[in-house]
């Protein structure tokens, strides 16, 4: 696994009793907002790596785009001004009618603010 996608963490094993400190790796997770046309659509937490194919694999489930041609394009915008990662997609036509609603649904379903939702992440 790549250091994109993994982190070195400190542990304390617990084998037949005795408690050793060790290390490992684990998978990263970070944020990525999907946006459509610049507007932003949600946020998922994956690990690193094949963005473009979750941003459209995403807006296909949703039934935002009906079908691959109409993806025109996708850009990856890692370093944003919050510090996230972000997908924004453009689409072939006026495949964003009624996109709207569906922010809204989506915004309601999560503490973020579906206009920058990215800083508003927290550790927990």
């Amino acid at each position: 696994m790549d250091e994109a996608r993994a982190a070195r963490i400190e542990l304390t094993r617990l084998e037949r009793g005795v408690a050793r400190l060790d290390t490992d790796r684990v998978a990263r997770e970070e944020p990525l907002e999907i946006r459509v046309e610049g507007r932003s659509l949600a946020v998922v937490m994956r690990t690193p790596g094949h963005d473009e194919e979750l941003a459209a694999g995403f807006l296909l489930t949703e039934g935002v785009v009906k079908r691959a041609a109409d993806i025109f394009e996708i850009s990856l915008c890692p370093a944003t001004a919050g510090g996230g990662n972000v997908a924004d997609v453009r689409v072939a036509g006026s495949t964003t009618d009624g996109m709207e609603e569906r922010v809204l649904v989506l915004g309601a379903r999560t503490p973020l603010d579906h206009h920058d939702p990215v800083p508003a992440l927290q550790v927990v």
